[in-house]
Formats: C-alpha cells, structure tokens, sequence
C-alpha cells in the first residue's frame, strides 16, 4: 500500500484528538472519503490536500512530509539494519507555519473582515528573529493597489499591532480594513504610512492604476478611527490598522534592458 506510512501518521493523530476520518475529511473541506480512498488510492495525495488536512487537525504539516522518518519506517518494514541507514546531513532553517486569513483587493467589499477559519491556507516561513513572540499570519493580493511594491499574487507576512504594542511609523506598510456601517462589510488593504507636519495621517497605495491612486485621510493617528459623523453605531471602526507587513513573498519579475 503506496500510501501506509501516510495512513497511520493521520490515523495517530486522529486517534489522540479522537476524531473519525470521514468526519476530518468533511470538515477539512475534502469529503468525507478521502482517508478512506488513500488505503486504495495508487498516487500520493495532493500536497495542498495534505496542508488543508493539517490546518484543520491543526498540527504542524511537516509531520506528514517527514523524508527521514519515513526511511527509517521502510527500512524497518523491510527487516534491514539500521546500521545501513545513510547519514543525513541537515543544514535546518528554522521555520513555523502559520496561515493566509484573507486577500487584499481594493474596492472589495466582503461580509467577513478575513476568510473563514476552514478557508485558512498553511504557509511554511523561516521564523523572524525580531517577532519571536507574535502571532504573525498572512494575506495574498489579488489587485494592483500596490502593484509598484507588491504585485498581483504577492503574500504579505504580518504581525498585529496589538501584540507590537507600538503605533505605526511613517513609511511602514501596514492592512488596513475599512467598515461600512451602512452595508456592514469590510475592505481590506494594504497601505504606506505618511504623516503631515499638521498631525494628519496619509495611508497611500502604490500603484500605477489611476482608479486606485487615492489616499485613506485620518485626522490623528490611532490604530481604530471611529467617526461619529458617519458611524450609527460604535460596534466597528470605521477605519482599523490591523497589523504590520513584516516581510513578503512574490513571484520573480521578469527584467527588461
């Protein structure tokens, strides 16, 4: 059976949270077969199936993607000594998983601030020395707000200002969501921190799309504006400067002489 070593990591940890394969299956959002189609299946599962598994389970996803492991386990099942297991020379860089909540796109109205908590994606990063104490989490972009910076498909890394305890400073890229208390949705952005000499906050895209050239103005600087001119209830700021872009990952540009 091309997948047993697979199998019984997945079935050892469904047993220790005491959750039945087709229930993990289900509400991972694969079907509730899927465990049982890997006893038969002659592929491997799908890497992206394998991540949703796990951010479901919510275990580290490398326990499913264990080379060393995994040959120790083969060449027990095949009675050969381990005095001939090859050295393994690793050269680790530390890493930690945390996951994409949601999407930047301008323009973009949704009823949740971020995606929901099965909609989360798995996404492996080296750890950030400065932030070790923060709960840090990603956002791709799907628009040109900040195509000059980050282009389309970009994943903005980001730590929350609440756990920062600090303000923004000029220049920083920060996510800003937007409340419409009218519709009750959410915008979320991604923005360049510019304060005025009067006090006044600038929040800027950088892009080269003239429909999305123009500003967020504050009049003060604070991590939620309320405005009661606008607002018919305090629930929801009308402006939240969510959190910290920290690092970013895109694809490779193609360079033009």
């Amino acid at each position: 059976m091309k997948n047993r070593i697979l199998l019984d990591k997945i079935n050892e940890v469904l047993e220790k949270k005491n959750i039945k394969p087709s229930r993990a299956g289900r509400e991972a959002g694969l079907g509730p077969d899927f465990i049982r189609k890997l006893k038969t299946s002659k592929n491997s599962p799908k890497t992206e199936n394998l991540f949703k598994l796990a951010n479901y389970l919510n275990v580290d996803p490398n326990i499913f993607f264990d080379p060393i492991e995994e040959t120790i386990q083969k060449m027990a099942l095949s009675k050969r000594p381990m005095e001939s297991l090859p050295e393994i020379q690793t050269h680790a860089i530390p890493t930690e998983t945390i996951y994409i909540k949601g999407a930047i796109e301008s323009k973009k109205w949704t009823d949740e601030k971020e995606w929901r908590s099965y909609q989360h994606t798995p996404f492996i990063v080296p750890k950030h020395e400065d932030f070790p104490s923060t709960s840090l989490s990603a956002y791709i972009i799907n628009d040109d707000s900040m195509n000059l910076i980050y282009p389309k498909g970009s994943i903005l890394i980001t730590s929350p200002f609440e756990e920062l305890q600090k303000m923004p400073e000029n220049g920083d890229t920060v996510i800003v969501v937007k409340f419409d208390c009218i519709q009750r949705t959410y915008e979320t952005t991604a923005k360049i921190v510019q304060f005025r000499e009067n006090g006044q906050l600038y929040l800027w895209p950088k892009t080269d799309n003239p429909l999305l050239l123009a500003p967020t103005m504050l009049p003060r600087l604070t991590l939620k504006y309320y405005n009661p001119m606008l607002s018919l209830s305090s629930e929801e700021p009308d402006v939240e400067i969510k959190s910290l872009v920290i690092g970013h990952y895109q694809l490779s540009r193609k360079i033009f002489f």
